[in-house]
């Protein structure tokens, strides 16, 4: 779940984790957590002649060791954040999660809400990662994140999928300037049909929930639009308003990141007329899983609820346990990974120890102290186990994002209360794609789908809580 979150640190919490954007934000890489922390300042910057070669040339500095020249292209809110010693510690840090690295292999350009951004697709022996480099007005580097690659070959709809059964229908979720773009799946036939929202996991997602070349969000929408039933998803806040997130970084919470949007999501569907009001659900991954019961109390028209990995335990043990299985996936730890699990222990610890008079004072772990005092007054168990709606729980044997621990905490609301089903596929994953032996980050920059047994699984389930008595 907890995808690391994004922002002043590059620490990728993976799924799911928290992401806000603006100075300081964990990011997610490859599904997994790299957690290397990295300054960002939003300024926003109009188009530039020469930017693909200025960020390759900042890339080349610091693989090269020249820290100070990477320095000199920093404007003066990175200089404070980045002096040339941190520059050479964030690369370290890369490398000891990402391997050593080999060379660049392309670049691509993006302009999104103002800012101007070079990505710079890069070879480390583990596997390609794009180092996202933005720039101001005067061409100076004001921001820097570390992303999975994006992947050129092109996505394709899993065999479970028949397109002949639905259509797609762009919406828009909310109002103001926080508005999403979305995509409803509508089956073809006969309706009203039953629905299903989908809630991302951490970071700045989009309606695909897009990871390398997988989209497990675009399969399941797809998936069950097949099998008769509408599916909403939507562009995560920080993804579509990235630039504008500056404004609340201090004040923001899981409140701003998912839930008003999921809400506003469930509304969506309610009110369209091939969706049977009465028979809408919802469905969170990773950081959505774990937010469900809190998106779902007392929202009308959240008939039934669908949590797949959502983590039970908080999220700062989360994260370190991520970063910990990460270093120990080839057996060893060397001394700069152990160097980041320390870093981000002492950071976990800091978490714990916060108080309602730290709020607004501290930023831990890449976000802001008022984001970790409300998720840690949050107990997903118990508000589970009071909400009066059905429950299912999807938990793959080989996520070690969420892992089974974290279903130990559904298991508990199952053995509570009526209304509360749970299925652990022994050979999926953290995105419900299949695999074998121990699961590592560079699985998911293989291609590959969301199971149809999941699907298939959902569809039933679906059928059988919203069926008209």
């Amino acid at each position: 779940m907890a995808s690391l979150s994004q922002g002043m640190s590059i620490c990728v919490q993976n799924q799911g984790g928290q992401h806000r954007k603006g100075r300081t934000l964990l990011k997610r890489v490859c599904g997994a957590a790299i957690c290397l922390l990295v300054l960002t300042s939003w300024v926003q910057a109009q188009p530039l002649d020469n930017l693909d070669a200025k960020a390759k040339r900042f890339v080349d500095f610091m693989s090269q060791g020249q820290c100070e020249q990477a320095e000199a292209m920093l404007d003066a809110t990175m200089k404070r954040a980045m002096p040339a010693q941190k520059i050479e510690e964030v690369w370290k840090g890369l490398l000891a999660q990402a391997g050593p690295y080999k060379t660049q292999l392309r670049t691509r350009r993006e302009s999104i809400q103002g800012y101007e951004i070079v990505f710079v697709t890069c070879q480390f022996v583990k596997g390609s990662l794009d180092v996202k480099v933005v720039f101001d007005k005067k061409g100076l580097v004001s921001g820097l994140w570390v992303v999975p690659a994006e992947d050129t070959r092109p996505w394709k709809a899993p065999p479970y999928v028949d397109k002949g059964k639905f259509v797609d229908k762009d919406v828009t979720i909310g109002r103001g300037e926080w508005q999403l773009p979305g995509t409803i799946s509508l089956p073809k036939g006969v309706g009203p049909f039953p629905g299903l929202v989908l809630v991302h996991g951490s970071g700045p997602q989009d309606r695909d929930e897009t990871l390398g070349p997988n989209k497990p969000f675009k399969d399941l929408a797809w998936g069950l639009a097949t099998s008769g039933i509408a599916v909403l998803r939507y562009e995560k806040r920080t993804k579509e308003h990235g630039g504008k997130m500056q404004s609340v970084l201090s004040k923001l919470t899981v409140m701003e990141e998912s839930v008003i949007d999921a809400r506003l999501a469930v509304e969506l569907l309610r009110e369209q007329p091939e969706v049977a009001q009465d028979r809408v659900c919802l469905l969170g991954h990773s950081l959505g899983g774990m937010l469900a019961p809190r998106i779902a109390q007392g929202q009308v028209g959240v008939h039934g609820i669908i949590i797949l990995a959502g983590t039970t335990r908080k999220l700062e043990d989360v994260m370190l346990d991520q970063i910990q299985y990460i270093a120990n996936v080839d057996g060893k730890v060397s001394k700069e990974e152990q160097a980041k699990i320390d870093a981000v222990s002492a950071e976990v610890e800091k978490v714990k120890k916060l108080t309602p008079a730290d709020r607004g004072k501290a930023r831990i772990l890449g976000v802001n102290s008022a984001y970790w005092l409300d998720l840690n007054r949050y107990d997903p168990v118990a508000l589970a186990k009071n909400i009066k709606k059905p429950i299912l729980v999807f938990q793959g044997q080989r996520d070690y994002q969420v892992t089974m621990e974290d279903l130990k905490g559904w298991q508990g609301v199952k053995a509570s209360r009526p209304g509360v089903s749970i299925k652990v596929y022994p050979t999926l994953n953290h995105i419900f794609a299949p695999g074998k032996g121990k699961c590592t980050p560079q699985e998911y920059s293989n291609p590959g789908h969301v199971a149809q047994e999941v699907v298939d699984d959902i569809a039933a389930w679906v059928e059988d809580v919203t069926k008209t008595p």
